[in-house]
């Protein structure tokens, strides 16, 4: 849903504006959504929260156990089951007023057409833009913490490979994947490093979404 900087403006000052976010995890995403809820309040609604509450997952650990790994036995119906209420949880009823944000996961990708269809009509989609430099060290940071991941076509186990070493040479496969879709799916993108700063506030955070817009919309 592409607007134009005046209707942002409108949009913000009549409790109007809904954004959603798409990227990878530990792009920003969620850190953006804490930001305008405390300091702007907005609402907001954030999938991966929910999704663990109906699996009643306490913890990003546990979530990344429950998961498991694209070569364990478990893990096609735990990829299925987390994607069907992926489904369920990110077509959020959105409050008529107030100003609102969706956190998406970064499985947002494999989700249906229809599902990525209602998402681009009912907010405006940010994307949050992963440089080569932060794309290794979130890579880095998987493999010091793993966490629920999603894979599609981009695993597969080499004849020479164990699972792990599978999953190291292929992430960055699903990286670049993702990140196609994610800018596909994207009204406007910022730059992770941008929104991961320690500084960042709502002010910040509003004037470069808003710089990204065009003055004029047809």
């Amino acid at each position: 849903m592409l607007i134009d900087q005046t209707e942002f403006d409108e949009r913000i000052q009549s409790n109007r504006l809904r954004l959603a976010w798409v990227g990878m995890s530990n792009s920003g995403k969620s850190t953006c959504t804490r930001i305008l809820t405390r300091q702007s309040g907005f609402k907001s609604f954030e999938v991966d929260q929910a999704i663990n509450q109906s699996l009643e997952i306490q913890s990003m650990e546990q979530a990344a156990r429950w998961m498991g790994y694209p070569f364990e036995a478990d893990y096609p119906a735990n990829r299925a089951r987390y994607l069907e209420l992926e489904e369920i949880h990110t077509r959020v009823d959105v409050p008529p007023l107030g100003n609102f944000v969706l956190d998406t996961t970064g499985s947002i990708v494999y989700g249906s057409e229809e599902l990525r269809r209602w998402i681009g009509e009912t907010f405006l989609v940010v994307g949050m833009k992963v440089s080569p430099t932060l794309a290794e060290i979130l890579i880095r940071d998987y493999f010091a913490q793993p966490k629920t991941v999603i894979w599609g076509d981009e695993f597969s186990v080499a004849a020479d490979e164990t699972g792990i070493e599978a999953i190291k040479r292929c992430f960055p496969v699903l990286m670049a994947n993702r990140t196609k879709v994610y800018s596909e799916m994207a009204d406007l993108e910022i730059d992770a490093e941008f929104v991961r700063n320690s500084t960042l506030t709502d002010t910040n955070l509003l004037a470069k979404i808003r710089e990204k817009l065009p003055a004029y919309c047809d």
